[in-house]
């Protein structure tokens, strides 16, 4: 067991992040330039996109529409538990739709840790994997957006009815299109 640990430790994954915290704790300017972070991050969108689209080729439907219905089903709830968690702890409404947001979509770097820690264990797992990562991104976001909005709205109108006399405008977009447009089209989708 102490293997393990010592070995996820020592990994390039946590290695590179315990490294951005130094850096961060001592005010240092190391960063990657602009147009290597651009190029590794579409890199890594491609690879993955490709190989979920890969491995998702090799199963039937009937074979995955249980899990994804479940990666959907979690990038809709699971922003909804963080936000009662969040203001459950008094946090902020912002930060807690901020964290909503976050813990509602998939990191892919942790993604990332988990499959290289799995694939070091000989641990088996789906191939198809690699696409539900994809599914969880939007919903969470779109989710802790529409519920942001609707907070903001209600905010507004409680505000406007109490500075008018009972007149009180509506807005008709809990989202912007612009923001729908972006999340599900948008340079980190659009590798998929």
């Amino acid at each position: 067991m102490s293997d393990i640990i010592i070995q996820n430790l020592l990994s390039p994954v946590v290695l590179f992040f315990v490294l951005g915290i130094i850096a961060a704790l001592f005010k240092s300017d190391l960063k990657f330039p602009q147009g290597l972070s651009e190029g590794l991050s579409i890199y890594l969108l491609i690879a993955i996109g490709i190989k979920g689209g890969i491995e998702l080729s090799h199963y039937s439907i009937q074979s995955v529409i249980g899990p994804i219905l479940g990666a959907l089903f979690l990038g809709v709830v699971i922003p909804f538990m963080t936000l009662f968690i969040m203001k459950w702890m008094k946090m902020g409404l912002d930060n807690s739709i901020g964290l909503a947001a976050t813990y509602g979509s998939v990191s892919i770097v942790t993604y990332g840790a988990a499959i290289s820690f799995l694939e070091e264990n000989g641990t088996a797992y789906e191939g198809f994997m690699n696409a539900l990562v994809v599914l969880m991104e939007s919903p969470a976001i779109l989710v802790s957006l529409l519920i942001f909005n609707i907070l903001q709205n209600k905010k507004d109108v409680v505000l406007q009815s109490s500075h008018s006399l009972g007149f009180v405008s509506s807005s008709s977009n809990l989202i912007d299109k612009e923001v729908i447009r972006e999340s599900l089209f948008g340079k980190a989708f659009s590798y998929f």
